[in-house]
């Protein structure tokens, strides 16, 4: 046979192959400190410093209870349409590999539905033809009607009686629900729940199987975002930067990156979390009986920008929820400003450990710590000498006295009460220090020492 020959039998091989090959069920990244295995949806589904047993197992099918990524976006509408990794519809996803060092896992076209401006058309009059829309695994955004149900677990708004979940019974059948509808004052929407609505539409709902149907006609095609998370291992962490892109018709309100099933003291039930309400972008979950290791979970950002991060040790779950920089921009390309970072530490790792893990990125990093120490600031006279020196730092009540007139900041008396404040502790000059919180009068410095 001919080279060519052998080619097109090597390629027709090829093509019977294809169908039945199977993309890897799993990934793993590792280096000399740390080895971590991803599933397909990006999950962490084992992690683990060498010869220790991982601090994270895998998830039930679909991982964690919001998937590693979530996000909520708003469009010309009213309020927002939040997607997950494990919820959102998308056209495709992939995973691509950069050796043992990198992974990039992106989700393409998935469906963003915001809710629908202007308000729906009037409720229809009872016994009219309607056209009914289904949103599925949605419920309904309007006002549901007050009329009190009598059956279990009925809460205060209208609900069909003999059916829906929060009664523990089967769902509701949309045809009786649509009679319900059609004979209810002003309603124009319902879902298999049981419960009747006025205005609103459809908003995303995935706490159980859930329909929301509106009357009217059905809602425009939805607006598409690509999410791509990049995940690199540098030595011994694993950094995840996530990016989301779109045609300009949906703004990024806020996003979170999660990790789940985390089992660090889990077996010996000594599970603690660590949190430091001074850097507030800091976690860890640790094993204070010493067995297993800990997990180092915090975002590396030297702006500190606005973020709400928090761990729940019972349920293994550590997160950081970022409001988006510029969120009413139309939504291009945005690019998160920093990574979300995660690593395993060795077991008998404790809230020291974490906290050095942070330590050996903030101080040379961030935009508070990068000028260097406060003795070699204070010797190079960036700093006032007397700073070290102020035994004990004190407020003026937001300019306000508990015990007498509002004089807000006005100097004089903030600074007599300050000296008799002084006097009565004893202090001596230069050891009190004061948080002035006020406006300037006059080009008056804010702040001072007694």
């Amino acid at each position: 046979m001919t080279f060519a020959a052998d080619l097109l039998a090597i390629v027709a091989l090829f093509t019977v192959l294809a169908p039945t090959l199977a993309l890897p069920s799993s990934y793993t990244l590792s280096d000399s400190k740390i080895s971590a295995t991803f599933d397909a949806s990006g999950e962490l589904t084992a992690l683990n410093t060498p010869g220790a047993p991982s601090v994270v197992a895998a998830q039930a099918a679909g991982g964690g209870a919001a998937g590693v990524w979530s996000a909520s976006f708003v469009g010309a509408g009213t309020g927002t349409a939040t997607l997950s990794s494990k919820t959102a519809t998308c056209a495709g996803a992939t995973v691509t590999t950069g050796g043992s060092s990198a992974l990039t896992f992106a989700w393409t076209g998935c469906a963003v539905r915001t809710p629908s401006a202007p308000s729906p058309s009037p409720a229809p009059a009872p016994g009219a033809n309607v056209s009914w829309v289904e949103h599925v695994q949605s419920s309904c955004s309007g006002q549901c009607l007050s009329i009190h149900s009598s059956g279990p677990d009925s809460g205060h708004c209208d609900r069909m009686p003999g059916c829906g979940h929060d009664a523990k019974l089967p769902y509701c059948v949309a045809d009786a629900m649509k009679a319900r509808c059609l004979n209810a004052s002003g309603c124009t929407a319902f879902n298999t729940n049981g419960y009747l609505y006025s205005g609103g539409g459809a908003v995303a709902f995935d706490e159980y199987p859930l329909s929301c149907w509106t009357s009217g006609p059905p809602p425009g095609p939805p607006q598409l975002v690509d999410v791509t998370l990049d995940v690199a291992l540098v030595d011994g962490l694993l950094e995840y930067t996530i990016t989301f892109a779109s045609d300009g018709k949906l703004s990024l309100w806020d996003y979170t990156l999660a990790l789940s099933g985390v089992t660090a003291g889990a077996k010996a039930k000594a599970t603690e979390v660590v949190f430091s309400n001074a850097a507030r972008q800091m976690l860890g979950i640790v094993d204070s009986s010493g067995a297993d290791g800990a997990v180092y979970f915090a975002a590396h950002d030297p702006a500190h920008i606005v973020k709400t991060c928090s761990a729940n040790a019972a349920a293994g779950t550590m997160s950081c929820m970022m409001l988006a920089l510029d969120a009413t921009k139309p939504l291009h390309s945005y690019k998160a400003a920093f990574p979300i970072v995660i690593t395993a530490l060795a077991p008998k790792s404790d809230w020291w450990d974490i906290s050095q893990v942070y330590r050996k990125w903030v101080l040379p990093n961030a935009h508070w710590t990068a000028l260097g120490p406060l003795d070699k600031r204070i010797a190079d006279g960036a700093l006032p000498a007397w700073l070290p020196n102020v035994t004990l730092w004190v407020n003026n009540n937001w300019g306000g006295d508990p015990l007498g007139p509002n004089y807000g900041g006005d100097p004089e008396y903030v600074e007599r009460e300050m000296l008799a404040f002084n006097k009565v502790l004893d202090l001596g000059y230069g050891s009190l220090g004061l948080h002035w919180y006020a406006e300037a009068k006059r080009g008056e410095a804010i702040g001072m020492t007694v």
